[in-house]
């Protein structure tokens, strides 16, 4: 066991303060803060002037639309609050009195328990998708991470990890991985190959990080300006690596906990719950030399993703960017370029020639069949 002190259990030792009192009358202030960790019925609140906060939740929460659905009326990591506290308490507790409204979220679908979907995080304004030459990248989570970015309209890139096991692996193996990257770099997903272990090709990436806004602030909490960026990625390929050299934690005593890949290939499960951290990257612009701040939310290992519940298998072919060109060529308007003959659709013809990726149309094929299935079995 690595008996390094764990970054998020020394961050979060307000859990350990005594449980938050029914005397409401004290609080005597009020802030508008964000989600940045949660323990069952308590979360971990911060402002813009970094004032953190244990809180739990109002059981008469204000909500703006009563016809939310369950899951959507939890709060999670990085949702904007509003925070009632005790101004002068040196325990710093609250109690979170509404919820803003989301602009976005990403949610973790159930097969086993369709109407509970977990929500990952929300308001997020970029996707960072974590892949590595070790454990193999998987093309098919990417396509579903992909369109599940595509579906709240969040701007996603892929960064591939361990560059430095690349003179050590098959060179097989290499170009294959190469092959798959170029395919989303075609499509205009930034791609950055980077170690994040030896701190290889990180300054590209942090400069792409600094670009990142936060998108419209309508209805959303007015103070708060930073961009929540979210890391997504199978248990193995260094997200929390990641947050560790982004934070610069690697030679601290407050580095997150990693742990090796197992005798399988496969990784292991460390980060246990979406956890967000506020991070400062120098600004390497001419014209702009102040830092920059982001949060980084880390989220548990996915092996196993499945397409989010909003998304109806009708409707799949727009989160492909690269069937919007052939898409109009098709003989009849409704084509879903699944059983339609070849000399009707467009879309299969350019598949066939290779203008389309044919393993793109392989994962949208699958992908739409089992959305199908899926509407089909909770009609029943």
């Amino acid at each position: 066991m690595n008996k390094k002190l764990i970054f998020n259990n020394q961050f979060y030792r307000y859990l350990s303060a005594k449980p938050i009192e029914n005397n409401f009358h004290k609080f005597n202030d009020i802030t508008n803060g964000r989600i940045i960790a949660n323990y069952g019925n308590e979360y971990i609140i911060q402002n813009d002037n970094n004032l953190t906060l244990k809180c739990t939740i109002k059981r008469s929460i204000t909500k703006s639309d009563k016809k939310k659905k369950h899951f959507d009326i939890n709060p999670t990591i990085g949702d904007f609050v509003k925070v009632e506290y005790y101004k002068n308490s040196t325990n710093q507790l609250g109690r979170i009195n509404y919820i803003y409204k989301r602009y976005n979220y990403i949610e973790k679908y159930n097969p086993r328990i369709p109407s509970r979907p977990k929500i990952l995080a929300a308001n997020i304004d970029h996707m960072c998708i974590i892949t590595s030459y070790f454990p193999q990248l998987e093309p098919f989570l990417i396509d579903r991470y992909l369109c599940t970015a595509e579906s709240m309209n969040i701007n996603a890139s892929i960064i591939h990890n361990k560059l430095d096991l690349k003179k050590k692996l098959n060179p097989q193996h290499i170009d294959q991985d190469n092959y798959i990257l170029d395919t989303y770099k075609d499509l205009g997903y930034p791609i950055f190959p980077v170690s994040m272990l030896h701190n290889l090709e990180m300054e590209k990436l942090k400069e792409h990080m600094t670009l990142i806004k936060r998108k419209s602030l309508l209805d959303i909490c007015p103070l708060d300006i930073t961009p929540n960026i979210l890391l997504l990625g199978q248990s193995g390929v260094g997200k929390s690596a990641s947050i560790n050299r982004l934070l610069n934690l690697s030679d601290s005593n407050e580095e997150l906990l990693t742990q090796e890949i197992n005798k399988h290939g496969r990784g292991i499960h460390t980060t246990t719950n979406s956890i967000s951290y506020r991070c400062i990257i120098p600004c390497t612009s001419k014209k702009n030399q102040d830092n920059i701040v982001v949060n980084l939310i880390d989220t548990p290992g996915i092996n196993n993703f499945y397409m989010p519940s909003n998304i109806e298998y009708n409707r799949l072919q727009s989160l492909y960017p690269e069937f919007s060109k052939y898409v109009s060529h098709c003989k009849y308007k409704n084509c879903q370029h699944i059983d339609e003959d070849m000399k009707i659709c467009a879309v299969k013809r350019a598949a066939a020639d290779y203008m389309i990726d044919p393993r793109r149309y392989e994962s949208y094929v699958k992908e739409y069949n089992e959305l199908k299935l899926r509407k089909k079995t909770l009609n029943k």
